[in-house]
Parts: C-alpha cells; sequence; structure tokens
C-alpha cells in the first residue's frame, strides 16, 4: 500500500503505484526474463558452469547490468557511515 493512499483510508493500492507497476511488468515475458537471468547469476555466484553459448545476447546483458547495479550498491554501502 501506498503510504499517502494508507493515509487517507484506502484499502486498494492508488492508480501510480510504484509495487504495483512492478508487479505488473515481473508477469510478463521480460520479469521471467529477468527472474532466468537472476538464475543464471546464482548459478554463477556458486561456481557453476554456465557458458556464453548457452546465454543469449539479452540474458547476457542483462547479467552485465545485473553486475553494474550489484557493484554500485556496494560501493554506495560502503560510503554509508552504517553500512546500510
Amino acid at each position: 500500500m501506498c503510504p499517502d493512499t494508507e493515509a487517507e483510508g484506502a484499502t486498494e493500492p492508488c492508480d501510480n503505484c510504484p509495487l504495483e507497476h512492478l508487479n505488473w511488468f515481473l508477469r510478463g515475458p521480460m520479469g521471467r526474463m529477468v527472474e532466468s537471468v537472476i538464475a543464471i547469476d546464482f548459478a554463477l555466484q556458486v561456481r557453476m558452469n554456465v557458458s556464453l553459448n548457452e546465454l543469449s545476447w539479452l540474458e547476457f546483458n542483462l547479467l552485465r547490468a545485473l553486475a553494474a547495479e550489484r557493484q554500485e550498491y556496494q560501493e554506495r554501502k560502503a560510503r554509508t557511515p552504517n553500512g546500510s
């Protein structure tokens, strides 16, 4: 529930709720692709063998984006005093 909507006493998400938009996206084909890439990333993190021949161009580029986001998150976390 959106904080603004909750304060107004509504029981349904607002029309522009970011969480609803995200859920809608994740239920679609690109959302399934993102889930697939997260699974591939996990396999790579635990040192399972995944070759470039097994990845589509889109999966490869999503893995690159995921790695960049993870790096940015780690750098941002390291700059904050409490590390969160």
